[in-house]
């Protein structure tokens, strides 16, 4: 005979906060919070990074049903002969009834050569479980290692002019395959120019565009010059948004 539990609130609870924030944790994975390029047809260009050894740094308001839950910060650095550095920092906590249910941080080191990535170095953290996920690549050979808790690091070989999923440059994203940065997946991917749309919970326009996956659908916004203003996103009817700070302070 099986003896009642003791405590059947709290076991509600568990599984009410298990059931809330798995979808979450897919849906940002899915972001890509590369494979080999076969770029779709050009749009029209976005504007040039600063110029070499210059700096831009972009900051996102992250919200979920229009409450805020996070940031995301993006650093890039130009250098000579076509190489970018990035640096993502993205740090996201949702609490329900004063009790956290959802806690995500991840950082992203990334180095491009043109238009391929030839190193990546991140670190995920989700509800206290850890991931990371290096790439080496040098003339279109890399090796991707993948470490998890305590599982043993998983190596793979990869070939061809690996993307990540750049938000900050949508000229990164026109290739017909993406990298996860967190997990390091290559998913199909495709980028539709949709013309002027209104942004996200604002009263304004800007270039937008759809890009395709076969795990999310994502809305992305961009202004004249090319720069990333906005991401959106469906996360089981519940709308996760991403909005440049400088939106906000408007």
């Amino acid at each position: 005979m099986h003896r009642p539990l003791k405590d059947n609130g709290l076991l509600k609870f568990r599984i009410a906060r298990q059931v809330w924030w798995a979808p979450l944790a897919l849906v940002l994975l899915a972001l890509g919070l590369g494979g080999q390029h076969r770029a779709h047809a050009e749009f029209p260009a976005a504007a040039p990074f600063p110029g070499s050894g210059d700096k831009m740094n972009l900051a996102y308001r992250v919200l979920l049903d229009g409450k805020p839950i996070g940031r995301h910060e993006v650093a890039i650095q130009t250098a000579d002969q076509g190489r970018v550095q990035v640096r993502t920092d993205v740090e996201m906590a949702v609490k329900v009834l004063f009790v956290p249910v959802f806690k995500y941080e991840h950082q992203a080191f990334e180095t491009w050569q043109d238009q391929c990535v030839t190193t990546l170095s991140s670190a995920t953290q989700t509800n206290g479980k850890r991931s990371a996920l290096t790439l080496l690549s040098e003339n279109g050979r890399g090796t991707i290692t993948r470490e998890a808790d305590r599982d043993a690091p998983q190596q793979e070989m990869l070939e061809g002019c690996l993307g990540t999923y750049a938000y900050w440059d949508r000229q990164r994203l026109q290739r017909a395959e993406l990298l996860n940065g967190q997990n390091g997946e290559r998913s199909p991917a495709r980028l539709t120019e949709n013309g002027a749309k209104a942004l996200p919970g604002l009263d304004r326009l800007a270039q937008h565009f759809e890009l395709s996956t076969p795990k999310a659908d994502i809305q992305l916004w961009y202004a004249d010059d090319g720069r990333w203003l906005a991401l959106a996103t469906d996360l089981d009817g519940r709308e996760l948004v991403y909005l440049a700070e400088d939106l906000l302070d408007t």
